[in-house]
């Protein structure tokens, strides 16, 4: 999931360089303020999505190649940072979408 959003992320801040947006003057996508936002809020979100689930992942790895099963706590967590990680990754692709408009469900697009 984190690779798809961060697909996502990449093409539409390539895509938003040369997308022009709005009424009278038209700025780049990429001039916006509120696009600049979102696109760094996204990131964050994915980076510290991936950070989660490779330190909840990895110390849950050392307790099984310890030998002992993972604890339920464990296995809660591994399921809270999933679910985290899968939420990051649909907000990222959901702006994506929604930037790209109509360019999103186009053969040429890879969203």
């Amino acid at each position: 999931a984190l690779g798809v959003g961060r697909r996502a992320q990449d093409v539409i801040v390539e895509l938003a360089a040369s997308r022009r947006r709005g009424y009278g003057p038209k700025a780049a996508l990429a001039e916006r303020e509120v696009f600049q936002r979102a696109v760094a809020e996204n990131d964050l979100r994915l980076r510290a999505a991936r950070g989660l689930v490779f330190e909840v992942f990895e110390r849950t790895w050392q307790t099984v190649q310890g030998g002992s099963p993972p604890s339920t706590a464990d296995q809660h967590e591994m399921s809270a940072v999933t679910t985290f990680a899968v939420d990051a990754a649909l907000a990222a692709t959901d702006a994506a979408f929604r930037y790209a408009g109509g360019a999103a469900v186009s053969r040429a697009s890879v969203l």
